[in-house]
Parts: structure tokens; C-alpha cells; sequence
């Protein structure tokens, strides 16, 4: 999937993922105000996908956002109560956290979202509240 970073720097971005992969946001050669990458990895574009100030697919650069895309979904407060297992599970498989019970990962992936958690509390807590602040992306993990 083409992902358009609405972020212009100079040159473009380079975006590193928890799992080390990196993706160049680069001027297109067609539009130089179009920031693309090549974005194959789901549990990638579901990251990136989950910022929505900052990345948009490709094919919806123009389609307009109503409003109530940008609330918070309506079933992140469910995250709250799911087990560990399947939190972790979530992590793994939608986040890409290839270890979801590196503290170091979540933290890094939180901060790339624009949240800052508690390095003390465990890794599920902290994974829970990382889900709440970005949204659920697989509607078939939200079944228990």
C-alpha cells in the first residue's frame, strides 16, 4: 500500500518501525508535496495508519475526513479489560512487536504516537493503555 506522509520536510521522512524496519517518505516525482512509501507490512500501515494527522493511503489523499473519524473508537474502551494473553497476542500480531513484552519497544512505539507511559508498570498495563490511545485496528482481535 502507497502512504502519503502529510508531514513535508525537506528531502522527506525516514520513519523507523518497533521491529527496526525503515520507510522513506520521499517527494513523489510527480508531486513534490505527495511524501510516499511503499508500505507492504499490515501491521506497518496499521501503525502508520492510526496517526491520522500524519499518514493518509494514497488513494484517499483527497477524500475529505468527517469529523467523527477523528473521536476516539468506540471500542477502545474494551482494551481495558482484555487479558494478557490477548493483549499480548495484539501486540504481536497488529502492532508488530516482535517481543511485546520489551518495555523498551512499547515505550518507543508510544512515543512515536505522541504518548508517554509509566516505564514502571508492567507490559501489558502499558500496552493496553498504548491500544486505548491509537485504537483497535482488527476488529476479529476484539473478540475474546
Amino acid at each position: 500500500m502507497k502512504i502519503v506522509c502529510k508531514v513535508i520536510r525537506p528531502g522527506g521522512s525516514l520513519v523507523e518501525m518497533p521491529d527496526g524496519k525503515k520507510y522513506n517518505f520521499k517527494p513523489s516525482p510527480d508531486d513534490e508535496d505527495l511524501h510516499i512509501a511503499d508500505v507492504a507490512d499490515k501491521a506497518h500501515q496499521a501503525i502508520l495508519l492510526a496517526i491520522r494527522e500524519a499518514y493518509v493511503p494514497l488513494d484517499q489523499i483527497n477524500d475529505p475526513v468527517p469529523d467523527e473519524e477523528l473521536a476516539p473508537l468506540p471500542e477502545v474502551q474494551a482494551v481495558e479489560s482484555w487479558s494478557n494473553k490477548k493483549t499480548m497476542t495484539y501486540a504481536k500480531e497488529v502492532l508488530g512487536l516482535k517481543v511485546p513484552e520489551d518495555k523498551t519497544a512499547i515505550l518507543v512505539m508510544a512515543e512515536a504516537h505522541g504518548l508517554k507511559l509509566d516505564a514502571r508498570k508492567g507490559a501489558s498495563p502499558m500496552l493496553r493503555a498504548l491500544i486505548a490511545h491509537i485504537g483497535i485496528e482488527d476488529d476479529e482481535l476484539t473478540e475474546e
